[in-house]
């Protein structure tokens, strides 16, 4: 370790971040995606996998292509080979490096506590060397108290030392039944407001607290949800989710309003060269609703014919 001031520190060049997904995913990152059981957060993780795999952008954002391996330790083997056999002849292209588990070559209930189910998981990482790991479903890997902060402190230790450098997504139920609110006259669900998804996790916080991003996928109707992103990489994110009744898979008819802006930001940069950074963050604010932190924060990695952008202060 090597002590430097606060103004060395602030004097260093900007340190850039490499994403899977432009500020969603960095490629050494940890996600979880929660939500209630049956809320389709499989189909939505394994969208995400799709997109990866592919080299496709995801809710706008730029994408890097690479392999990732999908750990299913909820659904049966068959219930899952059935269900990629009906996305294909609904039209899903499931073309791309995604890595699953042979069946029959693992046991369930699975236990990443056991030293043999290390063993077996860095093993094979080693062997596949993915880019982005998904776990699907946390509570199937441990058979350790969900509820207690120093159980899942040490499913986590596992965790960070299983898939040390890699962008990791834990899929994460919510507390059951906490998404319903009752019945109304009709006989119709009526469901709860959705929580803030760093603490919406069920069980303990600790997994909330301890990722660099939460995914909530929360239902607000049949085959419709909110989905809320609290990440340390930009802005939160809140859009309104479609299902696809013959696919399962997601679509975000608001998709439009978290793509990516960069190619924006250097056009207003060019279309107003006399305005002074500051200035400018006033006017992204208004067209994009991106606040001065993340202005500073996207434009310090481009190129633009103002002067550099220096860090706020």
């Amino acid at each position: 370790m090597e002590p430097i001031s606060l103004a060395e520190y602030r004097a260093l060049p900007v340190l850039s971040v490499p994403y899977l997904i432009h500020r969603l995913i960095p490629e050494k990152s940890r996600i979880a995606l929660v939500g209630p059981a049956k809320t389709g957060k499989s189909f939505f993780a394994f969208q995400l996998a799709l997109a990866v795999a592919q080299g496709l952008p995801f809710l706008g954002r730029s994408t890097t292509k690479g392999r990732v391996l999908y750990l299913q330790f909820d659904t049966p083997d068959p219930i899952w080979k059935e269900r990629l056999d009906d996305l294909e002849v609904n039209g899903v292209d499931l073309a791309g490096d995604i890595v699953m588990i042979r069946p029959g070559t693992m046991e369930r209930p699975f236990d990443i506590m056991s030293l043999q189910s290390q063993t077996m998981l860095n093993k094979l990482v080693n062997r596949v060397e993915p880019k982005l790991v998904i776990i699907d479903v946390l509570s199937k890997i441990h058979h350790l108290d969900g509820n207690t902060e120093r159980d899942m402190r040490r499913v986590w230790d596992v965790l960070n030392g299983i898939f040390g450098d890699m962008a990791l997504m834990i899929v994460h139920h919510t507390t059951k039944g906490s998404e319903t609110a009752g019945v109304d006259d009709k006989k119709e669900t009526q469901y709860a407001p959705p929580p803030r998804p760093s603490s919406a996790g069920k069980g303990s916080g600790f997994i909330g607290g301890e990722v660099d991003a939460n995914w909530l996928l929360w239902p607000t109707g049949e085959n419709q949800a909110f989905y809320w992103v609290e990440s340390r990489f930009d802005e939160d994110i809140k859009l309104q989710a479609i299902r696809d009744c013959e696919t399962g898979m997601w679509t975000f008819p608001e998709e439009a309003t978290i793509r990516d802006v960069s190619e924006q930001l250097i056009t207003l940069c060019a279309d107003h060269p006399t305005l002074s950074h500051g200035q400018l963050a006033d006017l992204v604010k208004q067209r994009f609703g991106l606040s001065r932190a993340s202005y500073y924060r996207r434009m310090s990695g481009l190129k633009c014919r103002h002067s550099p952008v220096q860090p706020l202060t």
